[in-house]
């Protein structure tokens, strides 16, 4: 729905025109109606041949507020016409102010619907009234009021603002006509009517001497028109209040008038306010003589046109502004980057730009879709020969289709071949019918070419990843196996050799394994991040267990530089969360230990509290602070506060790094607040989410209860790598288990089937047959027996899905090397109990 009526951008100069000849009829025909009821006739025809209406009516409000119709189109409307006691024809709900039409006397504004049934103020049509599909509606003012109102119905395809603009320009002129036809008509009647029509606020009236042409009498509005009393305009010339440049044209006109050469006359011109400014005016003039036929006065009608005028320069402006606009379009069709191509209903070609015919190595010509197999293409993808009608310009016109982005190889004229990705869009008329297409062509010859190179070098990046993925595994792998030996080793030794000289050696060996350790994850993990390959695990824990046991594990640092360790924990956190303990415990570590690593004095301080929905977890300390401009980089890879070649404190640069990935791969967010020489504060955020019961998880976690006392028990070692082998052999021989050994998957099948077991250790990867496969083969030849074996899987990939892929295969429990003895001992306990 529209509800203003602003001048239209397309097809203005026919509008224009069209208007212009409706006001001409409209005037010219109220000069020779003789009645009201002929002129409103001529005023409604001309309404409906210019909006391409069905039917409407043109009704005036009478003094009891009655509307009553003085022109009505459609026969179908005798049936609702009503006959009021004064022979009044009154529309069907006389005017109660509802309904759509009364709409427009309510508010005073034209407006249109296309769906008059749905309209919020439809009351539904009365029996008899013909069926109505669209409605266009406007009000007649006069003298600031509104005196009545022209409807319009049944546009074909519906109204749009120009018809709204349309009616209410020739509203306009329809209220001067009919005024002027109520003026003369009162003016035939008497004397006193002519009085009093000549003292009517409705329009400008004045009596002028037809020899010198001054005026003799004047209304109230004709002065109000000039900014005069009344009286001040008496014995003036009129030439006096014409425009300069109207003068020697308007006393022309009046001289031929008075000499009879023309009955009356009817002119537009200018007169000059009291004020000075100039407005517009249209002028009838008459002639009344006396009884022997002597001229003895003119009476004219004044009518203030300035605003109809002010519409027309308006129209004008329009006109030229379309011009403008038509010449600019032209000039951005030749200008565009891309090749335009304009057809019409068949597909002939019509018009094309520089770009198309560049494409193309001259001006396309066709017919229509029938001579498209002039034009030589394939399908970029497969090569198959484009057919005359799957063209796009060809969709347009034939199926009313939008179709972008036809990849096509055309063979231009001069036998060159280009890459060019075309377009088209149906055009459509006002009643929706297909009268051409728009098409655009863009020569993508060097796109096509740079997205093969793009494609092999993606390939190649691709493959480069597996290889680092693969590189990655197989890495962890190599380091882990010795890294299992050395730390094991180690740790044997500390149990054999009690010479204090040699422990000692072996306590700075341990730390240096440890260490090695660290940086051997810290790396692993780093990689895994930057390819977002690390997994997160989602089980209920105890979020406390897990602080106080992050806490435990740096407490021995912090009392070695006689720091304050402190945890402090809001009433708010839950007991339980679902997260992953292990990561959190690693960044909980990273930023406890770099707490512990840059303060010399004071404490480190952990604090946890609730924000909703998110736990948030901060580290501070009293140490050295960071420098403003270093905190945003400390994040960075490879980054460190100090990194000069005389710095105090060691480091890969890839701890803080690697806690921001871990973060972020959990769902939060990582800062940091710092001062220097007054400590810094990390401070994170991590969603609370829920999967399952706590009772679920603590049941998954809990593994099974572990022995106190180790039972005696005959296992099997499978362990292709004899370091290893020894070491673990070693490790086992300190409790009450007979071990035999074996270096191959199908080795241990063989072994297991011939032996009386009751727990295996089973290495991953191994020549001949894996672990894996191992376990599959020991679980299927177990079915139906109704005893298992329990199997431990030992593994260098410290990942989740390997852990799920070995459970998957029917071990009972997976350790990542390296592994603590302690950690060992207990998976073997854990099996052997349960």
């Amino acid at each position: 729905m529209e509800t203003i009526g602003q001048p239209p951008r397309k097809g203005i100069v026919a509008l224009s025109r069209g208007i212009l000849q409706g006001v001409n009829r409209i005037l010219q025909e109220a000069l020779v109606c003789n009645s009201e009821e002929e002129l409103g006739n001529v005023c409604l025809s001309v309404a409906e041949e210019l909006t391409l209406s069905k039917f409407g009516f043109i009704g005036l409000v009478d003094q009891q507020g009655q509307l009553f119709d003085i022109a009505i189109s459609n026969p179908g409307w005798d049936a609702c016409r009503m006959e009021d006691q004064t022979g009044h024809r009154i529309l069907p709900t006389g005017l109660r102010i509802h309904g759509i039409y009364c709409r427009v006397l309510r508010d005073g504004k034209g407006f249109f619907t296309n769906d008059p049934a749905t309209h919020p103020d439809s009351i539904g049509l009365p029996q008899g009234h013909p069926p109505l599909t669209a409605f266009l509606g406007v009000p007649l003012f006069y003298d600031d009021k509104v005196i009545g109102m022209v409807g319009l119905a049944n546009r074909a395809g519906g109204y749009r603002n120009d018809d709204l603009f349309a009616l209410n320009t020739l509203s306009v002129a329809m209220v001067q006509a009919l005024k002027r036809k109520q003026d003369e008509a009162a003016l035939r009647e008497s004397d006193d009517q002519f009085r009093a029509m000549f003292e009517s606020p409705s329009v400008g009236m004045a009596q002028a001497d037809p020899a010198t042409g001054r005026l003799l009498r004047v209304n109230e509005v004709f002065a109000g028109m000039l900014g005069y009393l009344p009286a001040e305009l008496i014995d003036k010339p009129f030439s006096e209040l014409t425009h300069p440049e109207d003068r020697q044209a308007d006393w022309e006109k009046f001289s031929r008038f008075v000499r009879g050469e023309v009955q009356t006359y009817q002119t537009e011109k200018r007169y000059i306010h009291k004020a000075g400014h100039a407005f517009w005016v249209m002028v009838t003039v008459n002639l009344v003589r006396n009884a022997a036929g002597k001229p003895v006065r003119t009476v004219a009608v004044i009518h203030d046109i300035s605003e109809r005028k002010r519409m027309e320069e308006e129209l004008r402006a329009a006109h030229q502004a379309t011009q403008r606009e038509q010449q600019f379009l032209e000039a951005v069709f030749q200008a565009l980057p891309v090749g335009i191509c304009i057809t019409d209903e068949q597909g002939g070609i019509v018009r094309t730009n520089q770009i198309d015919e560049e494409i193309w190595g001259g001006r396309p010509v066709t017919g229509g879709v029938d001579d498209y197999h002039e034009y030589k293409a394939w399908w970029a993808n497969t090569g198959k020969p484009v057919q005359p009608e799957e063209w796009a310009s060809a969709r347009a016109v034939r199926k009313g289709e939008t179709v972008f982005g036809q990849v096509l190889r055309i063979q231009r004229f001069d036998g060159k071949e280009r890459i060019v990705n075309n377009s088209a869009a149906p055009v459509r008329d006002d009643n929706g019918r297909i009268i051409g297409s728009v098409v655009s062509i863009q020569d993508i010859t060097s796109l096509w070419e740079l997205a093969a190179e793009l494609r092999i070098a993606k390939s190649a990046a691709e493959e480069a990843s597996r290889a680092k993925s693969e590189f990655l595994a197989s890495m962890s792998h190599e380091i882990r196996t010795p890294m299992t030996v050395f730390m094991s080793a180690i740790e044997q030794l500390q149990h054999v050799d009690r010479n204090p000289e040699h422990q000692q050696l072996l306590d700075l060996a341990e730390q240096a394994s440890q260490r090695l350790y660290v940086l051997v994850n810290e790396i692993l993990d780093f990689s895994k991040i930057e390819a977002r390959r690390l997994e997160i695990d989602a089980d209920w824990f105890n979020v406390r267990n897990c602080l106080q046991e992050s806490l435990t594990m740096m407490a021995v640092k912090a009392r070695e530089k006689n720091l304050r360790l402190e945890l402090e924990v809001a009433p708010s956190v839950p007991q339980d969360i679902v997260g992953d303990p292990y990561r959190l415990g690693q960044i909980l570590l990273n930023l406890i230990g770099n707490a512990i690593k840059f303060t010399n004095a004071g404490e480190v301080r952990v604090a946890v509290q609730r924000h909703d929905s998110a736990l948030e977890f901060a580290v501070s300390d009293t140490g050295i602070g960071i420098p403003e401009d270093k905190q945003e980089t400390i994040f960075q890879t490879f980054s460190q506060v100090d990194s000069s070649s005389t710095r105090r404190h060691g480091g890969t640069g890839l701890g803080l790094a690697i806690t921001k990935g871990l973060v972020e791969l959990m769902g939060g967010r990582i800062g940091v607040r710092s001062r220097p020489g007054q400590g810094s504060t990390f401070t994170f955020t991590l969603p609370m989410k829920s999967t399952q019961s706590p009772g679920q998880a603590m049941a998954q976690a809990s593994g099974g209860p572990v022995a106190t006392d180790a039972p005696e028990a005959h296992l099997l070692l499978v362990e292709d790598n004899p370091m290893i082998r020894e070491v673990v052999l070693m490790i086992l021989s300190r409790r009450p288990w007979q071990t035999t050994t074996a270096g191959t998957g199908r080795d241990a099948v063989q072994k297991w089937q011939t032996g009386n077991f009751d727990l295996i250790i089973m290495d991953l990867q191994m020549p001949d047959m894996d672990g894996l496969d191992a376990t599959r083969e020991i679980r299927r030849q177990e079915a139906g027996k109704g005893k298992r074996v329990g199997i431990v899987g030992l593994t260098a990939h410290a990942n989740r899905a390997v852990r799920k892929e070995c459970l998957e295969a029917g071990m009972n429990d997976v350790l990542v090397k390296p592994f603590e003895t302690a950690s060992l001992y207990a998976a073997i306990e854990r099996c052997l109990a349960g």
